[in-house]
This record gives structure tokens, C-alpha cells and sequence, in this order.
């Protein structure tokens, strides 16, 4: 018998019911989780990947502690990533991540470690000055703006990027440039 968890992961497509009614099985079959991880890094099948990045980015648009314990795995898996539709949905948990973390003073249940930090701060860059949709490098300029607060020289160098290459983006990506340089400065 096919594994269930797999056959719901056939079953998405792009349609917003059917990523959230399988995030919500994944939510009340906590043992899942682990599984639908180990499917967002299977550089093998492009397809499976990127349908469970897509249900973990609702995963963690749910209940983001539900990830909590797998964070670091993710942060450092996310290289393995190249298909543009599982990039997006990366970037889009990372800057969750990024939000949840930037208003933690202390946290008992959640804190990134300086390594996964680091690592996130690298990504985000790479993403920004790769030849990504404005969707990923609007996640990148956040998430970069949110941790220059600990790391004050990524304030600099997010500044220089986003004014270098204001003019050779589109519409969008200027609307949120102008909106992150105006909260460096």
C-alpha cells in the first residue's frame, strides 16, 4: 500500500485548498513531519520536492512551532534545493523563521542557532544577487533586514546590493527595495 502522506503529495498542484488540506494532515499526523522533510530535499524528483516545500510553506504558515525542532535540519538542507517553486516556498518559511526570531527576546521552545544564522544570512545574499523571480529575493531583502539587527554588517551590505541593482528589476522589486532602504537608513 502506498504510503498515504506520498499519494496526498501526488495529489497537489498549485491550488490553494489542496497544499492547506494536505499541511493539515501533516498537522494532525505529527509523524509525518519528519517524512515530508526528508521529501523537500529529494534531489531525485524534482516534482515531489517541490509539492512538499509548498506544503510545508503552509505547514509553517499554520503553526510555525510545529518546525521548530526541524530547523536547523532545514537550514542546512536548503542548498540541495534548485527547482524555482521549492526555492520560493524556502525562502518564504526562512523569513517566518526570521520574524518569529527577531521578536524573541528569550525563547525556551525556539532560538536559531549563530550557525543557522549565518547560514540564512549566505542564502539570502545568494538569492538576492542570483537570477531568482522577485518573490525569493523579497523573502531574501527581509529576512536580510531582520537579521542585520544581530549582524550589523549585512545592513551595509543589503544597502549596497539593493541600490546597485534597483534599476535592473522590475516594478515590484523596486517597490520592495525602496521600502527595505528606507528602513536601513
Amino acid at each position: 500500500m502506498e504510503n498515504l502522506l506520498l499519494k496526498k503529495l501526488n495529489e497537489v498542484n498549485a491550488q490553494r485548498e489542496k497544499r492547506l488540506s494536505t499541511a493539515k494532515y501533516v498537522l494532525s499526523h505529527t509523524e509525518e513531519l519528519p517524512v515530508l522533510i526528508t521529501y523537500c530535499f529529494q534531489n531525485n524528483d524534482h516534482t515531489l520536492s517541490y509539492k512538499a516545500c509548498w506544503v510545508l510553506e503552509f505547514v509553517a504558515k499554520e503553526n510555525l512551532t510545529f518546525i521548530f525542532p526541524y530547523i536547523s535540519n532545514i537550514v542546512h538542507q536548503i542548498p540541495k534545493v534548485n527547482h524555482e517553486s521549492a526555492i520560493r516556498s524556502l525562502a518564504k518559511i526562512t523569513e517566518l523563521i526570521c520574524i518569529f526570531h527577531s521578536k524573541q527576546k528569550t525563547s525556551i521552545e525556539f532560538k536559531l542557532t549563530k550557525d543557522d544564522i549565518e547560514k540564512i544570512i549566505t542564502y539570502c545574499f545568494d538569492w538576492l544577487i542570483a537570477t531568482h523571480k522577485v518573490a525569493i529575493k523579497a523573502h531574501a531583502m527581509q529576512c536580510l533586514l531582520l537579521l542585520s539587527k544581530e549582524c550589523s554588517w549585512v545592513q551595509e551590505e543589503l544597502k549596497i546590493i539593493l541600490q546597485q541593482n534597483f534599476k535592473n528589476h522590475s516594478a515590484a522589486y523596486q517597490a520592495r527595495a525602496r521600502n527595505i532602504l528606507k528602513k536601513l537608513t
